[in-house]
């Protein structure tokens, strides 16, 4: 009922999700990622998140829909 155009964006985040976790020789200790540097990530094929006030039209207008489709059958 409603597209909308995808809103690219990037992402800085701590260290590379992806970087495996480092164990010393031990195995009992571990180091989460080695370095913490920004990592960039591109989010795509996602549109903003919808605002507050588009919602509450569109739950107004939902509203309208159900409540005519029963009055409609209650009153024959």
């Amino acid at each position: 009922m409603a597209f909308r155009s995808e809103a690219v964006q990037e992402i800085a985040w701590g260290g590379n999700p992806d970087e495996a976790v480092q164990f010393e020789e031990d195995a009992k200790k571990y180091h989460p990622r080695a370095s913490f540097r920004i990592w960039q990530q591109t989010l795509r094929q996602h549109a903003q998140p919808w605002k507050k006030e588009t919602l509450e039209v569109a739950d107004g207008f939902r509203n309208f829909l159900v409540e005519s489709r029963l009055n409609k059958k209650y009153k024959g």
